[in-house]
């Protein structure tokens, strides 16, 4: 399931009025792949402080 951030992320490539569909695709995928890298972390960390 997306996260607001995440949905909100991807709607800047999906509604790109003169964009290839490939550039929009490719926008997309970066996306996801830029949050599976840097949101872990912080994650992991914030749950040790919690802890």
């Amino acid at each position: 399931m997306l996260s607001g951030s995440e949905a909100l992320s991807l709607a800047g490539p999906a509604v790109a009025p003169h964009t290839a569909t490939s550039t929009q695709i490719v926008l997309a995928v970066s996306h996801v792949v830029a949050a599976a890298v840097i949101i872990p972390p912080p994650a992991r960390r914030l749950s040790h402080r919690s802890a």
